[in-house]
């Protein structure tokens, strides 16, 4: 038995024709995921081949396993495994309790143009590229000239190779990573 107010529902051919417009808009944001992340997909096939960049993606001799069978066999295989780790747990932990802290602190300033001042000074590295980090970073950690290590000699201290010890280089990592994001990430919060 049919109830006498319920509407009939429409074809697919129907509703298509009055929905069109809506499908056109969708069709830029989907180009843009096929392109940007479903085309590069293909470039997964080389981790299979024995590749070249001399000769196209699709003219290499394909080994299968042997890439990663390789990788795996290498006596540095484990230590970079846990280097990738600590440095991500590291870095998830520090953006966690960095921009939250920071967060809280700020909201309890009452001067609204000081604080509409810091949070635009430390949102600002955000939009640095990390490229353009990496050259301040290696100015400003440089172990003969840089200006961290100029303040540590000034307190009779030892220059530290912030960039090429491994005991500080992941805390130098996961520092400047902190520093870059924890302005955006404390707007969120």
């Amino acid at each position: 038995m049919q109830c006498t107010g319920a509407k009939k529902k429409k074809g697919f051919s129907v509703r298509l024709k009055q929905e069109w417009p809506f499908h056109l808009m969708l069709l830029p944001a989907v180009l843009v995921v096929l392109i940007y992340k479903y085309l590069p997909m293909a470039g997964l096939t080389i981790a299979f081949q024995d590749y070249s960049p001399i000769f196209g993606i699709f003219e290499q001799e394909w080994i299968g396993w042997e890439n990663f069978e390789y990788i795996f066999s290498l006596p540095t295989f484990p230590r970079v495994i846990l280097n990738t780790l600590v440095i991500a747990g590291l870095k998830l932990v520090g953006n966690l309790i960095v921009p939250i802290t920071f967060a809280l602190l700020l909201n309890e300033v009452r001067q609204k143009t000081y604080k509409r001042t810091l949070q635009t000074l430390v949102y600002l590295p955000h939009f640095i590229s990390w490229v353009a980090l990496a050259g301040i970073f290696m100015d400003i950690l440089s172990p003969s000239n840089g200006i961290v290590n100029e303040i540590i000699r000034f307190f009779d201290g030892q220059p530290v190779y912030f960039l090429g010890d491994e005991k500080v280089f992941p805390f130098t990592v996961v520092a400047t990573a902190i520093w870059k994001h924890f302005g955006w990430n404390a707007i969120v919060y």
